[in-house]
């Protein structure tokens, strides 16, 4: 049996197509993402955090990475927590100093991590976060900074 060469090309452009989430389908994953999110920060409010200073949203693919800059203060307690979508299983933070030097990370794998800081000295920090297993790339994740009351 051939195909027409028609055909093929709307048989590639279909499996192509499907490479990639569809629009509402990428919008459910963010707002799933953004859910969680929500939800573990208002878990530390609740053990005496105070409102995030940083929030970020996005979507990686696996093995991918990005890091969000943050100010911190010295002395002060913080909590830097990830989510994922349903299709993540495993996502790690690692937040460092403005030169790069790691100072706390949670590479344990699962879905939601979360690292607990006291920086020595105020300054600008970067929290970077890796997709380490995402079962449909690209994956959702959801990273807040949220200070100790």
């Amino acid at each position: 049996m051939r195909l027409s060469v028609a055909w093929t090309l709307a048989l590639l452009a279909l499996l192509f197509g499907m490479a990639r989430p569809a629009p509402a389908q990428a919008r459910r994953w963010e707002r799933q993402a953004r859910e969680q999110l929500a939800h573990a920060v208002q878990g530390l409010r609740e053990k005496g955090f105070e409102r995030p200073r940083l929030t970020r949203v996005s979507a990686l693919d696996n093995e991918e990475s990005e890091a969000s800059a943050v100010t911190l203060n010295a002395g002060r307690g913080y909590a830097v927590v990830g989510v994922c979508d349903a299709d993540c299983s495993g996502l790690h933070l690692v937040v460092s100093t403005a030169a790069g030097s790691d100072i706390a990370a949670d590479r344990s794998g699962g879905g939601v991590p979360l690292v607990r800081i006291t920086p020595r000295e105020t300054g600008s920090y970067r929290v970077k976060a890796v997709m380490a297993a995402c079962r449909m790339s690209p994956c959702w994740y959801g990273v807040a900074v949220v200070e100790e009351r």
